[in-house]
């Protein structure tokens, strides 16, 4: 999984708990986009910071083309942040990791949800007005593959005796 589809996995699920199980019209944008922001309120999910390797990587082996498949697990800390929204909304967005329906599509992604941290104020001053913002960090487990090719020896052709 890439930080790109971890991102989209997770703007699904928001989406789905703000704008689909409460009914709400909340704009969700993902961080360091190349556009314009909203107008009116909005959640912004950053992409995925302190990103860390846990434990071991299983490995698989293809017994016919010499690949190994590598699959690592990493955790990663994620923002989300909530503008000219209270906390709330935020607080939607973590009580929904409670919901069944909610855990079924993590783990259809392979994304497990790990742990939060506090919600905390970050309002600032933005062009002359006071803006409301709120901030949450999130912890998620999501797996890494990567592929090697061993290259087997497919034949060797000896023309000499072995002493």
């Amino acid at each position: 999984m890439t930080d790109i589809q971890l991102q989209d996995a997770l703007y699904d699920w928001i989406n789905k708990v703000l704008n689909t199980d409460e009914g709400l019209n909340i704009d969700i944008i993902h961080g360091s986009q190349n556009a314009p922001r909203p107008s009116s309120s909005y959640i912004v999910i950053h992409q995925p910071i302190n990103t860390r390797k846990i434990g071991r990587s299983d490995r698989s082996y293809s017994d016919t083309d010499g690949n190994t498949n590598i699959v690592s697990n990493y955790e990663a800390s994620v923002t989300i942040e909530a503008v000219g929204l209270l906390t709330d909304y935020l607080r939607l967005i973590l009580d929904s990791i409670e919901k069944q329906s909610i855990r079924d599509y993590l783990n259809t992604k392979n994304i497990s949800f790990m742990r939060s941290e506090n919600i905390i104020p970050i309002s600032d001053m933005t062009e002359n007005e006071w803006e409301l913002r709120t901030s949450v960090d999130i912890f998620v487990l999501y797996p890494h593959e990567t592929t090697e090719n061993a290259s087997y020896i497919g034949s060797v052709d000896w023309n000499n005796d072995i002493l």
